[in-house]
């Protein structure tokens, strides 16, 4: 086996050249700490050129697809055929209206205790006109101090209500109601001095037994007011005289299907119209 130091003394000896001087200028050969620093140095540099570095990202914008949501518009709910219901208890103007109100299920579970039941309704509405009698002079039917007493104590008695008792109702259960001729293009409004929505329609429906009578749609029918004519109350037809211009009064005619004169004045086209319109015209 051949030793290091026999190695060294084969390259040097021979020639003498082992001195300090020559192994100083064999430093530069030999693996130092300082070479082995540069050498490290040397790969990081060469590392960090061969790295390369990415370029900046940037977030792409990802479309997503929102479907489109159609907003149906509500069906028109006006049927053709209306499906009339006629009340059978006594007071049918009551009845229809108060029907409308809670619904017929509701009504249907009323049963046998039905006079308990208009009893207590009639007296609750009693009892809001006495605390808030002012809220009746919101009607577009005029109260006087004395209507507004005497629309309480036909409550009171349990009696066939006016239409000062409608008026009320319509206040009391916030809804406009509109009473139409079932045979006349006539009908009357009851404004519930808060908005125009969920409206109750009754039907004047005929005599029978010297007692009017009055039915209601039971399925969703909402009738056309557009050909009939509004009467300003049951015992008014019109406004004053002055209200109208002459082609005003021919309108009113036109939906009425009254067929006036060629030749006729004013005030007799006004008084032709207030006679032939008037709500309790029997024939």
């Amino acid at each position: 086996m051949i030793h290091s130091y026999s190695s060294i003394h084969q390259i040097f000896y021979p020639n003498k050249k082992f001195g300090s001087e020559e192994i100083s200028q064999l430093q530069k050969y030999c693996l130092v700490n300082k070479l082995l620093q540069k050498i490290e140095e040397l790969k990081i540099s060469q590392k960090i050129e061969r790295t390369e570095i990415p370029e900046k990202i940037t977030p792409q914008k990802t479309e997503i697809e929102i479907p489109k949501i159609e907003i149906k518009k509500p069906e028109n709910r006006e049927v053709e055929t209306p499906i009339f219901w006629i009340p059978t208890k006594p007071d049918t103007l009551f009845w229809s209206i108060f029907i409308s109100e809670i619904g017929l299920s509701e009504f249907n579970q009323i049963g046998h205790s039905y006079g308990n039941r208009i009893l207590e309704e009639k007296l609750k509405i009693a009892k809001w006109i006495k605390e808030s009698p002012k809220s009746l002079k919101t009607s577009n039917h005029k109260f006087t101090n004395e209507s507004v007493q005497e629309t309480i104590s036909e409550f009171m008695v349990d009696q066939i209500i006016s239409f000062k008792g409608v008026a009320a109702l319509a206040i009391f259960y916030k809804r406009p109601i509109y009473i139409i001729h079932e045979k006349r293009k006539i009908y009357l409004k009851f404004t519930s001095g808060h908005n125009d929505e969920s409206p109750i329609y009754v039907y004047y429906h005929n005599i029978m037994r010297g007692e009017h009578k009055y039915k209601i749609c039971n399925n969703e029918y909402i009738p056309s007011l557009d050909n009939l004519y509004c009467l300003e109350s049951d015992k008014k037809s019109l406004k004053s005289i002055g209200n109208y211009k002459v082609e005003d009064l021919h309108d009113i005619c036109n939906k009425l299907d009254i067929d006036p004169p060629l030749k006729i004045k004013k005030a007799e086209l006004y008084k032709l119209i207030t006679d032939k319109s008037s709500w309790y015209l029997t024939n």
